[in-house]
């Protein structure tokens, strides 16, 4: 992580320090780097399906605005592959979340890539100053392999601080809508 590190003496990231600590330590970015907010599409346990008519949510449309004019760059990032990316695009478009498709969207390049490896990769090059997602594996894969909740207990003071725990974005779709039926996630 040549962009993110301790020694660094810009913005706290949302990223932690160590990778594989449970101290809950996050980086400092590089002073001037790009600022970005990773929000997660996919809803717990499931993929990321595109409503047929995705709903707008005006205040979720605002927050971004404000973000973005405050230059904060949006990246969504979905286990679906990168064949997905134009449904993807397209029900981010339709939602209002990305009217000018100019947001970064992360997708699966093969069964073993990995979000976390993506945030990372997102990391090296910007300023991760959030991360939105519906469960707590949204923010870093460590979660997944806590045998005791309680030994992460360090990490949990990032959220709402750089972590921020939301409703998925977009409603899960029905069977056939979206995302091919039967796809799983890698």
């Amino acid at each position: 992580m040549a962009a993110v590190s301790a020694q660094s003496t810009g913005p706290v990231s949302a990223m932690l320090a160590d990778p594989v600590a449970l101290d809950g330590q996050r980086s400092r970015c590089e002073a001037g780097a790009q600022p970005v907010a990773i929000i997660d599409l996919d809803p717990k346990d499931s993929l990321f399906a595109a409503p047929a008519r995705p709903e707008k949510n005006n205040g979720l449309i605002l927050g971004l605005a404000v973000l973005r004019e405050a230059g904060v760059q949006i990246a969504w990032v979905s286990d679906l592959p990168v064949a997905q990316i134009g449904t993807v695009r397209t029900a981010l478009e339709q939602a209002g979340l990305d009217p000018r498709g100019e947001d970064i969207v992360s997708l699966s390049r093969d069964p073993e890539d990995r979000k976390q490896a993506r945030r990372v990769n997102l990391a090296a090059n910007s300023c991760v100053i959030a991360i939105a997602g519906d469960e707590k594996a949204d923010f870093d894969e460590r979660f997944k392999y806590l045998r005791n909740p309680e030994a992460g207990s360090a990490l949990e003071a990032a959220i709402g601080d750089g972590w921020f725990l939301i409703e998925p974005l977009l409603p899960v779709a029905s069977p056939g809508q979206g995302a091919q039926e039967g796809q799983k996630a890698p």
